[in-house]
């Protein structure tokens, strides 16, 4: 009697450490910011490094913002999924992207993918353009990459505010510089 009540102790201590294991693969990460990002822990994952400059309208974003992600995003069925994100808080910022469980499943990049980012700054969504120093932009299991420059521009949601008078009736040349005034649904005229 004493030896199976030990070998059932053993047995429902592996089972509850078994299970623990395997409910952490596939949680469901989220990153707490105002972007409500999230990624699924897959298993299989790629590293890549921020390790250069990060640029929002030509200004790194930390000089600024409270609260600055990169996130790698993958398309899944036409729309842009989070696989993987980092708060960036200046400095090198190391990002695990987390690969597919499997051929045809939409939990993360597919091998050869090409990876694409987003900045999240304040709650603002901008596709980053990346030049990298090393490694393909495409993702690999176990994969390495380094990012050299990650470059946004605020371009969503803006409408023209003002209009000015054709060229030639305010005096303007092609040469002239003019100054435009937009406006954005979240931040107003900017």
């Amino acid at each position: 009697m004493r030896k199976g009540s030990t070998f059932l102790k053993f047995l429902a201590s592996t089972m509850l450490v078994f299970t623990l294991f395997s409910a952490n693969l596939n949680a469901q990460v989220s990153c707490g910011c105002a972007c409500d990002w999230y990624y699924w822990n897959t298993g299989s994952n790629a590293t890549v490094l921020v390790n250069g400059t990060v640029l929002v309208d030509g200004i790194d974003p930390t000089t600024y913002a409270t609260e600055v992600f990169i996130g790698a995003f993958y398309d899944s069925l036409g729309f842009a999924r989070n696989a993987g994100y980092v708060q960036y808080l200046g400095g090198l910022s190391p990002i695990t992207v987390w690969g597919a469980q499997g051929a045809g499943t939409l939990d993360g990049f597919a091998s050869g993918e090409t990876m694409t980012y987003k900045l999240c700054v304040d709650g603002v969504i901008y596709d980053g353009v990346v030049t990298y120093a090393f490694g393909s932009p495409n993702y690999s299991t176990n994969g390495l990459a380094s990012i050299n420059t990650i470059n946004a521009t605020s371009t969503a949601n803006l409408s023209v505010a003002e209009w000015l008078a054709p060229q030639d009736g305010c005096g303007l040349s092609a040469a002239s510089t003019v100054t435009c005034s937009f406006w954005n649904s979240e931040a107003g005229v900017i």
